[in-house]
């Protein structure tokens, strides 16, 4: 081959110019040509025909650009560079530097599987490269520079997705790219944090990076449903009321495991979930009529999908509270990979403002995740959860006053999960599981004039299940989901307590003075579970998903079994370009074999189940190019009794099963009510935000009357912003709401000198509310990029404005000059200010 050289000199003519308008149009023109029009502008180039060959074509740069920049945009994607030389021209020759490679592998979620999708186009936003992917939804990025890319992948029909990848030099990075298969509803925008899930209603979608940077979640899975509208919740916890049910009604799933009770320090607010964030890749929320799989709660769902692990992974985190390790990586050719995190954290900075008499609190949660694929139609994931908690109380600082507890938890999960690919419209999921849990609480309290006491209470529990999915799918508008689920249990309870009541806080306030309680209780159970669903679409217009499920229960303590049906019916209609309208009706059911609740007679005893009916209607309108309404409306009707206890002084108390604000709360029905409306930006603009407002209602039918619910709110407002510009992001949330209902106690005598002339009693249930709290929270970051990661310093705050919101009463007897005595009423204060300084790497 012939080989000559090149010398473009300044002024040479050509038919481009880089600075005239329309020079960066979309056709990619010849190389050659525009290196012509550079040196038309006065910078000699100099090439060989065999370095810069005709067939090489480019997109023109933005003649804005720097010409050393300009000069890296054409010359980067084929591996060459320009070199300055003493006279001022440039030499083009091979990239000195090493090139790196950048693997990308498109998928499809359909159904609740994962499939790789080819086709698809995959870009290098402002890269100039671009291909589609194969059969296995791959695709390759050869001779790219290092640094920071923005890769895109786009299917007709389904919203685009982006990642940022940082490559380093002569290395190889993965990503994947996951897409929703549903219609790209509301094309004109793009919205964070909705998609319509896998049947016809609209489930809430969090990606990691949102949950990361938001100061709400505080980096915490579970406070996912925070974010919702009308979201009741107590102070700073990870427990959420979800319109308007308990705090134990939601089901959370990791890798189709059911995490049966995910909360670190239940004995002091719930503090922190074992969810972290650096282990999912999204979690999706379903605060309506939820899919007809996910049975056993009747107040929400959260599905967590764990993060893919396409390249190796590094992540380390250290805060004033808490410390975070996460490490994963592929192998045998990504083949297989593993994924693995570690956290531990003393919270004692929140924790003694919560309750001054509080010492180390901690908490530690590990899990380990390994994947394994057996050619394109199999695959398999195995993994084991650890939690543990310790808390130690100890108040004897404040004589004479005399309070020591200790509680320990710990709790293991193990599981399987097999996915398989029978035919080709025929599906299979496999999971098996094992769950085995250890609670530990026991102490002793002495208030004087009040209450003496001392409780010993020992939690057991172990479970296997084994559940099996079948997706039959003949065509591409419809599909038929069938599965069975069986759980094994064991479940012991051991409990002895004593309290003695001095009056007058005996009268009223417990049955009996002294209260003693000496139960044990051994029992074996199964529960099964059978659910069908048919899911239809036409024309990506209309989607409609009818399920039915029936669970059943066996008691080794109960001679016959129980059994309760569940249905449900979702129907999404777009009515417009602009406009979805959703329906949901559903019956559904919570009924576990692991609780056990103590009755009125004194004996431990299965809880009951809990039956739940709810209809709910919503419609998603689009104004203009960048904003989202979303509206929703519900009714949900609890037409079971229910029969429960609460402390109505404090949720606080030490040890509650003896505390003396501890109540029963027996109702017969329940009914939760409300409207929600929700207007939102498009994430992806520089400055964007959220509103949201809700009108609701929750209330017990007690004693023939309806009472509030004491998480009960009316009205909540949420105004949520975020700013980004560069390294620098902050993002703020100010939530205003309601006050919660409250019972007082009522005291007959201001002072008294003989303690039985006074009584004392409690108000009518929940009669007076507390005053309307409103709080700020904030987050700033900081990021910069490394020669290997990336390291951020964020700044996250709770409560900027230290609001001081009472969250509780405890009650003593004080002594007056006199020689008389008086109720002395001490409040207590939710969690207020509280700074979280924390350095990130990772990459």
């Amino acid at each position: 081959m012939a080989l000559s050289l090149v010398i473009l000199a300044a002024g040479e003519a050509s038919a481009l110019d880089a600075g005239a308008p329309g020079a960066t149009g979309d056709e990619p023109v010849a190389l050659r040509d525009i290196l012509k029009s550079i040196a038309r502008a006065g910078v000699p180039l100099i090439y060989s025909t065999e370095t810069v060959p005709p067939e090489l074509k480019a997109h023109v740069p933005p003649p804005e650009l720097p010409l050393d920049e300009r000069l890296k945009w054409l010359l980067a994607p084929f591996g060459l560079e320009a070199r300055p030389l003493p006279n001022g021209a440039y030499v083009i020759v091979p990239a000195s530097h090493k090139l790196g490679q950048l693997a990308v592998t498109v998928t499809l979620e359909r159904s609740g599987r994962i499939e790789p999708l080819p086709g698809a186009s995959v870009s290098l936003i402002g890269a100039n490269r671009d291909a589609t992917s194969d059969a296995s939804g791959h695709v390759e990025f050869a001779d790219l520079i290092p640094g920071r890319y923005q890769v895109e992948a786009q299917y007709h029909g389904l919203r685009s997705v982006q990642r940022n990848v940082q490559l380093a030099a002569s290395a190889g990075a993965q990503v994947e790219l996951r897409l929703a298969s549903v219609p790209a509803l509301l094309e004109e925008i793009r919205i964070e944090g909705t998609r319509v899930d896998a049947g016809a209603g609209l489930g809430r979608f969090a990606a990691r990076e949102m949950l990361e940077s938001n100061p709400t979640t505080s980096n915490d899975a579970a406070r996912t449903l925070q974010l919702v509208p009308g979201a009741a919740v107590a102070g700073y916890t990870a427990k959420t009321h979800v319109r308007g049910s308990r705090d134990d009604e939601t089901l959370f799933r990791y890798d189709g495991l059911t995490l049966i009770d995910p909360y670190h320090l239940e004995a002091l607010q719930s503090l922190n979930s074992a969810l972290d964030p650096a282990v999912i890749d999204t979690a999706t929320a379903w605060t309506s009529t939820p899919p007809v799989q996910f049975g056993g709660r009747i107040g929400a769902v959260v599905d967590l999908e764990p993060r893919a692990v396409m390249a190796p992974i590094a992540d380390a985190q250290l805060s004033n509270r808490d410390i975070n390790l996460t490490a994963g990586t592929p192998f045998a050719a990504a083949q297989g990979t593993v994924l693995a995190s570690m956290r531990m954290a003393n919270d004692s900075s929140p924790a003694r403002w919560l309750e001054t008499d509080t010492l180390t609190p901690n908490f530690r949660d590990y899990l380990l995740r390994t994947t394994w694929r057996f050619g394109p139609r199999a695959r398999l994931s195995a993994g084991v959860l650890g939690i543990d908690d310790q808390l130690d109380t100890l108040t004897n600082e404040r004589a004479p006053l005399d309070q020591r507890a200790r509680l320990v938890s710990h709790e293991r999960y193990v599981w399987l999960r097999w996915w398989q690919a029978l035919t080709d419209c025929l599906r299979s999921e496999t999971l098996v599981s094992a769950e085995r849990s250890n609670d530990q609480a026991f102490g002793r309290v002495v208030v004087p004039s009040v209450e003496a006491g001392y409780l010993a209470r020992n939690d057991r529990h172990s479970a296997v299940t084994i559940r099996e999915e079948l997706t039959f799918q003949p065509a591409v508008n419809w599909s038929w989901l069938v599965g069975a689920e069986r759980t094994g249990a064991t479940v012991e309870e051991v409990l002895l307590s004593k309290a003695t009541f001095q009056p007058p806080f005996a009268p009223g306030l417990q049955p009996l003075a002294p209260l003693s309680t000496d139960e044990a209780a051994a029992i074996r159970a199964v529960a099964r579970s059978w659910y069908s669903a048919v899911q239809w679409q036409r024309g990506g217009r209309s989607m409609v998903d009818l399920g039915f499920r029936r669970d059943d229960r066996q008691f080794s303590m109960l001679a016959a079994p129980d059994a309760y049906w569940s249905a449900s019916a979702r129907v999404r209609q777009q009515l417009s370009g602009s406009t979805v309208l959703r329906f949901g009706w559903g019956r559904t059911t919570q009924a576990s074999v692991l609780e056990l609740v103590q009755g009125a007679d004194g004996a431990i005893r299965p809880s009951a189940a809990r039956l739940l009916t709810q209809v709910d209607v919503g419609l998603d309108s689009a104004l203009g190019p960048h904003w989202l309404l979303r509206t929703d409306v519900y009714h949900k009707r609890e037409r079971s009794p229910f029969s429960g206890s609460e402390d109505v002084f404090t949720p606080f108390a030490l040890l509650p099963e003896i505390a003396a604000g501890t109540v029963a709360v027996n109702s017969t029905s329940a009914r939760m009510s409300g409207v929600e409306v929700q207007l939102k930006s498009d994430p992806l603009l520089p400055l964007s935000g959220w509103l949201s407002y809700a009108r609701s209602r929750a209330e017990d039918r007690i004693a023939g009357q309806w009472v509030p619910r004491s998480w009960d709110q009316p009205n909540a407002v949420q105004i949520g912003t975020r700013w980004w510009s560069g390294p620098w992001q902050v993002t703020g949330l100010f939530s205003w709401h309601t006050g919660w209902p409250s019972t007082p106690l009522q005291v007959s005598r201001a002072v008294w000198t003989d303690p039985r002339a006074v009584t004392l009693g409690l108000a009518a249930r929940n009669s007076v509310r507390t005053a309307s709290p409103a709080s700020l929270d904030i987050r700033i970051s900081w990021d910069h990029s490394m020669r290997r990661g990336l390291v951020q310093v964020a700044l996250e705050i709770n409560d900027l404005t230290n609001s001081k919101t009472i969250c509780c009463h405890s009650y003593g007897v004080a002594q007056r000059s006199d020689g008389s005595s008086q109720i002395l009423d001490t409040p207590g204060y939710w969690l207020g200010f509280a700074p979280k300084l924390s350095f990130r790497w990772r990459m």
